[in-house]
């Protein structure tokens, strides 16, 4: 199960679960960012972004290519699932009036960008009260009885905070796993987890691509077979093929990335120590 994975060994309540699939479509499961960013001036300009189906780093890497400005400029409080509807906020540092008229006209796929407004405060991670979700859960087992058990029981005994799955990536839920060696400076095996390793959840092609790139360590296959949109793992690939080492290849991503390896790990570690001894 991909909850072990992640440190989530147990359940809270005694009923059995429900059953039923979540995210069948992206409109099934919307989260909404509950902020607290101070309006009137600064050198920050905060946009509102409702957008379906995109990865959050990929977003600002489209944004930022769009308005021709560094990554580093745009600043976000978390992730957000790939496959929802999802509305979070995020800040440009010191923008001028032709990115503003630029960013009133710019239309990105399935992206409502909306200007709210200048703080002078840039968004970080973490800087969020909390989000708002609506789930729809469809092809449910149980009947409403059984729910009613569950509602009971969750309200006796408080519902988990544990970290969802998409604070330990996308498909390959590796991004702990990264961090750990980090934390423990085995900085050439946290490089080969991250652009190698292979798990089961991900396309065939690219896992076996991943799973001969993890055999051999050999760079010239990845940057050879693997797809244009594997940006993060080219990038690395190409650093070492270039004579850098795994740490300075590492150490050439985005800082939004390198701190989510971190995260995710302290991620792990509280989701493992959060599961309750009488469960």
């Amino acid at each position: 199960m991909i909850e072990e994975k992640i440190g989530i060994k147990a359940y809270i309540t005694s009923e059995r679960g429900i059953g039923g699939k979540i995210k069948e479509s992206p409109e099934y499961f919307r989260v909404e960012e509950i902020a607290e960013i101070k309006l009137n001036s600064g050198y920050y300009l905060i946009l509102k972004v409702e957008k379906k189906n995109w990865d959050t780093l990929n977003f600002i890497r489209i944004l930022s290519n769009v308005l021709g400005i560094s990554r580093k400029r745009i600043g976000f409080a978390g992730t957000k699932d790939k496959r929802s509807v999802s509305i979070q906020y995020f800040s440009i540092s010191k923008p001028d009036e032709k990115m503003i008229e630029k960013l009133k006209k710019i239309k990105l796929k399935d992206a409502k960008i909306e200007i709210v407004g200048f703080s002078p405060k840039r968004i970080d991670l973490g800087d969020l009260i909390g989000n708002k979700f609506q789930i729809l859960v469809k092809d449910i087992t149980r009947d409403g009885e059984a729910i009613e058990k569950i509602r009971e029981e969750l309200k006796e005994k408080g519902i988990p905070n544990f970290f969802g799955k998409q604070r330990f990536g996308t498909l390959r839920y590796i991004t702990h796993e990264v961090g750990k060696q980090i934390v423990l400076k085995n900085y050439e095996e946290a490089f080969w987890i991250y652009v190698a390793k292979p798990v089961e959840t991900e396309n065939e092609e690219i896992r076996k691509i991943r799973e001969d790139l993890w055999n051999e360590r050999e760079p010239a296959i990845g940057l050879r077979e693997f797809p244009k949109h594997l940006i993060y793992e080219r990038t690395l690939l190409q650093k070492l093929r270039e004579g850098k080492s795994e740490l300075e290849a590492l150490l050439s991503l985005p800082k939004s990335l390198k701190m989510m390896f971190v995260h995710a790990y302290q991620s792990y570690i509280f989701n493992f120590a959060s599961i309750r001894e009488d469960n």
